[in-house]
C-alpha cells in the first residue's frame, strides 16, 4: 500500500475499517501477534513526523472507521484534542476525522490476550509486584525510629524485587541508608528484653554470640581511640572465622565519627530484616551510642545511620504492608528555604540567615539552579508549584517556600 507520507514499515492485511497504530512498539514484533485480528494496515510513529504524518495518511483513508491504538500513542490525543492540523492536510481534514473516526486506546497485554475482541475497552493496568526504581542507593532521613521505619516498609512494598531464597521469598531493596538525625527518643518498653540482651556480655543458650559479645574486644579502647583519631575508629562484628557458619552476624561493623560534641555513627548490616528485626536493632544500637556519647560527654543530638546492604521484608509479612500508614507531614529541609520573587529567588538556611541570592528569568533556568539545593523529594515538590504560579501565572511577586 502507498501512503504520500507513511516513511516507515506500513503492512496491509485485508480492507476492513480498522487501523492499527503501534505507537513505539516494535512494528514487526507487533506483525507476529496480529495477524489474526483484521486491520486495513498497521503502522507506528517512528518516523520523522510522528502524529502529523500518521493523520496525514490517514486522511487518504476515507473508509477507516477505526483506529486501534496499542501502546504509548499520547501525541496522537494531543494532537486531536487540540485540533493541530499538521503541514500536510487541512484543519478541515482533522476534524473529519475527529468526527467519523473512533480512538480506542489498548494496552498491549490485553490486546495480545483479547485481540479478536470488538469493540475494545480501555483499561486500566495492573499494579505491578515492583515498581521502577533505582537498582540500589535508597535515603531515608527522619528523627524519629518509627516514622523511618514506616518509611522504609512503604518503599520496600512499592519497590523491593521479589528474591528467591533458602528461606522462602522476599522482597528486597539493595544498599539503603537510613539516617537518625539526633537520639533524643527514648527505648519503647517493648524492646527492652531485646536492648538488655544486645548489651549484655555473657552468652546464654542456644546463641554462640551476642552483638556486645563481639563488640568487648574493643570498646574499651573505643573512648582512647576517638580522642585520638575522627574518622579512623572501627568496631568490627563480623569475623573472618564467620564465613561458611549456619549464623553469622547480620551487623557486620560500626564506624565512629567525632566532630566536636557530634558523634556519628554508621552501622553496617549485611542482610536486614525490616518488618521484624529492623526497629529492635535500630533501639538497641541508638542505645549504646547513648551511652557512649554519655560517658564522653558528648551531645545527644549525635547521629546514627544505618546502612542495610539487603533490606527485605518476608513473604509472610506482604499482606501487613498496606497496613502501615506513612504519616506525610511536614519536615524542614535541611538544604534551607527560598523565597521566591519574580527574576530572583532568596536562599535562607534552617536559621534564617541569607545565604545567596538566586537569578533566573524562568521557571526552567530557576529550576536548574535550584536542583543542587534541594535535599527533600516533597519540598522539591512544593517549589515547582511555586516556580509555576510565580513566573508563569504572576499569582504573587513574593512567595515564601
Amino acid at each position: 500500500m502507498n501512503l504520500p507520507y507513511f516513511n516507515t514499515v506500513c503492512r496491509k492485511l485485508v480492507d476492513h475499517p480498522r487501523v492499527v497504530l503501534c505507537g513505539w512498539e516494535d512494528i514487526d514484533v507487533m506483525w507476529e501477534k496480529l495477524k489474526s485480528v483484521p486491520f486495513t494496515y498497521i503502522g507506528n510513529l517512528r518516523s520523522r513526523y510522528g502524529a502529523e504524518v500518521f493523520l496525514s495518511n490517514l486522511s487518504h483513508l476515507p473508509f477507516v472507521k477505526q483506529v486501534l491504538l496499542v501502546g504509548n500513542n499520547g501525541p496522537l490525543f494531543d494532537l486531536l484534542n487540540h485540533r493541530v492540523a499538521p503541514k500536510h492536510i487541512s484543519i478541515d481534514n482533522v476534524d473529519s476525522i475527529r468526527a467519523t473516526i473512533e480512538l480506542v486506546e489498548e494496552p498491549v497485554e490485553e490486546f495480545f490476550e483479547y485481540g479478536d475482541r470488538l469493540p475494545f475497552e480501555l483499561s486500566e493496568p495492573k499494579a505491578p509486584a515492583s515498581y521502577p526504581s533505582e537498582n540500589d542507593g535508597f535515603l531515608i532521613r527522619g528523627s524519629d525510629p518509627e516514622e523511618v521505619w514506616r518509611e522504609l516498609v512503604e518503599k520496600i512494598g512499592l519497590f523491593g524485587r521479589i528474591v528467591e531464597t533458602k528461606y522462602g521469598h522476599w522482597k528486597e531493596l539493595n544498599g539503603v541508608l537510613c539516617c537518625l538525625d539526633g537520639l533524643i527518643f527514648e527505648t519503647p518498653g517493648e524492646y527492652t528484653e531485646y536492648l538488655r540482651g544486645f548489651l549484655e556480655g555473657k552468652v546464654e543458650g542456644s546463641r554462640s554470640y551476642t552483638y556486645y559479645s563481639r563488640m568487648e574486644e574493643t570498646i574499651d579502647g573505643l573512648r582512647v581511640q576517638l580522642d585520638k583519631e575522627n574518622c579512623r575508629v572501627v568496631m568490627p562484628v563480623w569475623k573472618f572465622g564467620d564465613i561458611g557458619t549456619l549464623n553469622p552476624p547480620c551487623l557486620t561493623q560500626l564506624l565512629f565519627n567525632k566532630v566536636g560534641r557530634m558523634l556519628h555513627v554508621t552501622a553496617t548490616f549485611r542482610s536486614h530484616d525490616v518488618f521484624r528485626a529492623w526497629k529492635h536493632n535500630v533501639y538497641a544500637l541508638a542505645a549504646f551510642v547513648r551511652i557512649l556519647c554519655s560517658h564522653m560527654g558528648l551531645s545527644r543530638l549525635s547521629t546514627l545511620s544505618i546502612y542495610s546492604q539487603s533490606a527485605h521484608i518476608y513473604q509472610e509479612n506482604w499482606d501487613e504492608i498496606g497496613q502501615i500508614q506513612v504519616p506525610r507531614c511536614f519536615v524542614q529541609d535541611k538544604f534551607g528555604n527560598f523565597l521566591v520573587e519574580k527574576g530572583q529567588i532568596k536562599h535562607f538556611d534552617c536559621d534564617g540567615n541569607l545565604v545567596q541570592v538566586i537569578r533566573a528569568s524562568s521557571v526552567r533556568e530557576a529550576r536548574q539552579k535550584l536542583a543542587p539545593f534541594i535535599g527533600r523529594v516533597d519540598h522539591g515538590l512544593y517549589i515547582g508549584e511555586v516556580l509555576a504560579r510565580v513566573f508563569l501565572m504572576n499569582e504573587s511577586s513574593e512567595v515564601d517556600v
